[in-house]
């Protein structure tokens, strides 16, 4: 998984984690409504070599990740998996929209997802987020205990933060990286307190509106949230899939 992710990007995924292949077997051994995420998985033997996950978002399918093997690369593998993924998500979830996250810097993938008649719905900006003057100590944190185990098993986590402004679920990532999605963690002192208690070698990385008050230079990535009808899509999609691939 690591040897795709780009190296701008890398740092702001689990699967950049040295044993996030430990997670992925165990979630696919856990029963699927116990999963964090459903996943269509494609083996060559015992062995995984690719798969798509994604979980119901706002009424749409929103996929998560895709990865595919260098093994399964060679035979130009990828487009079937997507199209057996999204058919049996949207399937089981009854839906008929999918999303899709791309990087702005994915200049080829977002043309491909064009050509699959995607279109953009939002951008989300990945900010460095400036450390603030710790203030009181009004603040609660939750599940350290179970973070350390889980990031010892797989290399990520998360913990709970309740503050005197809000509860915020934050993602302790596999790098130098606390990742939060509330708004209102950006200018919460009490977070941003807690937070360093936690591990103060840890930056915070917010993923949110393009337009919050940071700095531009804080800026490290925006990501394009494409939105496209499941009929629409897999239509598309398979034009570009040989037939005895389909029936096979």
């Amino acid at each position: 998984m690591r040897s795709v992710l780009k190296p701008e990007t890398i740092n702001f995924s689990i699967w950049s984690a040295p044993n996030a292949d430990e997670y992925l077997e165990e979630q696919l051994e856990r029963e699927r409504h116990e999963r964090d995420y459903q996943f269509i998985v494609m083996r060559k033997g015992t062995e995984i070599g690719g798969f798509i996950s994604g979980r119901l978002l706002e009424g749409s399918i929103f996929v998560d990740s895709t990865y595919l093997g260098e093994n399964l690369r060679k035979l130009q593998l990828g487009a079937l998996l997507i199209y057996n993924g999204v058919e049996t998500l949207a399937r089981e979830a009854s839906t008929s929209l999918v999303q899709f996250d791309v990087f702005e810097s994915e200049r080829v993938l977002r043309a491909w997802y064009r050509r699959l008649t995607a279109r953009e719905q939002s951008r989300r900006g990945w900010w460095r987020i400036p450390p603030l003057a710790p203030v009181s100590r009004n603040y609660k944190i939750s599940g350290l205990e179970e973070s350390a185990a889980q990031r010892t098993r797989w290399g990520f986590s998360t913990i709970q933060i309740t503050t005197s402004r809000a509860s915020y679920v934050v993602g302790y990532l596999p790098n130098a990286y606390f990742r939060i999605t509330d708004p209102q963690g950006v200018d919460d002192g009490e977070l941003h307190t807690a937070l360093h208690e936690v591990d103060p070698a840890r930056e915070i990385l917010f993923l949110g509106p393009r337009d919050v008050s940071l700095p531009p230079e804080n800026l490290l990535a925006t990501s394009i949230r494409l939105q496209v009808g499941v009929g629409a899509f897999l239509e598309a999609l398979r034009k570009s899939i040989p037939s005895a691939r389909l029936a096979s």
